[in-house]
């Protein structure tokens, strides 16, 4: 019976420090996945169980484990995307330590874009006010055009840093947020826009097209208003 006994004893302890030397393998196995993913250079990944090949895996920097969200602008896709224009440079190859400079960039970037949409919105509140000016004392119009044209030059640098910034790490989730009212907001006052400054050019040959420009001004800076207010609440 002792000796029963003591051989169970041996099998469980054998069987024990085996299992144990499978979990030190895999946790191995494991850290060399987690830091060859960092490198751009391709890598081969083996996890082992029962001292036997599982599985050999190679790891590209194209791998579709790397966070790339599937929703982005066209002008990101373009650059950002998995086969972007940035993805020729080394420094952009697309793998995850490259991507965690990327989103350095992208942090930079949403800053310069939130300074500018603020110098952007006093913009047009001059332009808006020296606009009405100019019904009693036309001396204000050529203040009034340099203020569009500066105003101009803000919207557009204000939105290129948002349309060539690199994409987030993954898609937001699905539903209204703030964010994403902004967006609507962004591409209503971005018509509005674009609408005013064609209206702007050609009411100086049909003046019954002012009162269309001053419509399309209004509506943008009420959209953008809102746009910069709604981010903030």
């Amino acid at each position: 019976m002792k000796k029963l006994i003591v051989a169970i004893l041996v099998i469980l302890n054998t069987n024990m420090a085996f299992t144990q030397s499978d979990i030190d393998n895999m946790s191995d196995n494991s850290k060399l996945s987690t830091d060859s993913m960092d490198q751009p250079k391709q890598v081969l990944i083996v996890n082992t169980i029962d001292d036997t090949t599982q599985f050999v895996k190679l790891v590209s920097p194209s791998d579709s484990t790397i966070p790339l969200p599937r929703k982005m602008f066209l002008t990101q896709r373009l650059l950002w995307g998995k086969k972007g224009l940035m993805r020729n440079f080394d420094r952009f190859e697309l793998s995850h330590s490259y991507r965690e400079r990327e989103i350095s960039i992208r942090d930079k970037m949403i800053s310069a874009h939130q300074f500018l949409g603020y110098a952007t919105l006093i913009g047009l509140a001059s332009v808006g006010v020296t606009g009405i000016m100019i019904k009693n004392d036309n001396d204000v119009r050529d203040l009034h055009e340099g203020l569009a044209g500066v105003t101009n030059l803000l919207y557009f640098s204000t939105a290129t840093m948002v349309l060539f910034a690199p994409p987030r790490l993954k898609d937001r989730d699905s539903g209204w947020s703030k964010v994403k009212i902004h967006k609507v907001l962004s591409i209503l006052h971005f018509i509005g826009m674009i609408t005013t400054n064609v209206l702007a050019e050609r009411s100086t040959h049909n003046s019954d097209l002012l009162k269309y420009h001053k419509i399309a001004a209004i509506t943008t800076f009420a959209a953008y208003f809102a746009s910069t207010i709604v981010i903030k609440i």
